[in-house]
């Protein structure tokens, strides 16, 4: 099976068992182990307070696609998480939403823009648009990355 196909099922555990049996992946296969194994999350060029919003982002899929959380489970933990982050424990969505993109970490893209893509060999890159939402089956999650973040967590590298 190509490695993109576990990225595509959410499968992180299957990606990086691959990744192991395969010597074409000794480069990339440290950073995986770094995060989903041993929660050493990415940090980037950015303020502090962005690195926060996105080390929660990285957990959340962690959660989700490594350690098999229900992502109703994971949801309801980053939107608290996020609350916390933001000061605002009685926030809803809607007002979340609003004090995220009052931070910039949900950024409207525009001109020659591009979102986040995952970094899949024959993957479609989608466009970029105002605002996307990685949707679980109990609400929409403010998400800053681009809808291939929903489908895997090759993002993340």
């Amino acid at each position: 099976m190509h490695i993109s196909q576990y990225f595509l099922r959410g499968d992180v555990r299957g990606a990086i068992a691959h990744m192991r049996a395969h010597e074409e992946f000794r480069d990339v296969l440290p950073a995986y182990l770094a995060i989903f194994e041993n929660c050493e999350y990415r940090t980037y060029g950015i303020p502090a307070p962005l690195n926060g919003i996105l080390r929660l982002y990285q957990i959340y899929f962690r959660d989700t696609f490594y350690c098999g959380l229900p992502e109703a489970e994971a949801a309801d933990k980053l939107l608290a998480r996020l609350k916390k982050r933001l000061d605002l424990p009685d926030a809803d969505e809607a007002r979340l939403t609003e004090r995220l993109q009052a931070a910039r970490a949900i950024m409207p893209f525009s001109g020659k823009r591009r979102a986040i893509t995952a970094p899949m060999s024959g993957a479609k890159r989608s466009r970029p648009s105002i605002r996307w939402s990685c949707r679980t089956d109990r609400r929409n999650i403010p998400s800053i990355f681009s809808r291939a973040s929903c489908s895997g967590a090759g993002w993340i590298i």
